[in-house]
């Protein structure tokens, strides 16, 4: 049942989402605008999937408790997403150093003569 209602959502998101590409301004970089329908569509289909397998009839927003629950709904997406992308960054700076040390370390890396220490960066990852 889940399965079902989360492909019929994804493919409501997908067209959605192509609407939504054409209105959006086009002063955003491709990138941007893909990130921010992305995580908006992804939002509302959660809580869409949550309100059709909950049972829930109706939904009222001016009482504290649902208010409350559909803002830190909406907030762990992006806080999810702010921790992917923030161990990642850091991922990249530590690739980043150890491919400065073995430049630095190794001779004839530059030039080509030299092998780099592949193993050492792919422990890092």
């Amino acid at each position: 049942m889940l399965a079902v209602l989360l492909r019929w959502h994804v493919r409501v998101i997908e067209s959605v989402r192509g609407l939504m590409l054409m209105m959006l301004p086009t002063t955003l970089p491709p990138l941007e605008r893909d990130l921010l329908l992305s995580a908006a569509l992804v939002s509302l289909a959660l809580f869409g999937a949550f309100v059709s397998c909950a049972g829930v009839k109706t939904v009222d927003v001016s009482t504290p408790k649902v208010f409350m629950g559909l803002n830190v709904g909406a907030m762990l997406l992006y806080w999810f997403s702010a921790m992917t992308m923030k161990s990642v960054g850091s991922a990249a700076l530590k690739m980043e150093k150890e491919v400065r040390r073995q430049f630095n370390t190794i001779p004839g890396l530059m030039e080509g003569l030299a092998k780099p220490d592949y193993t050492t960066c792919e422990n890092l990852n």
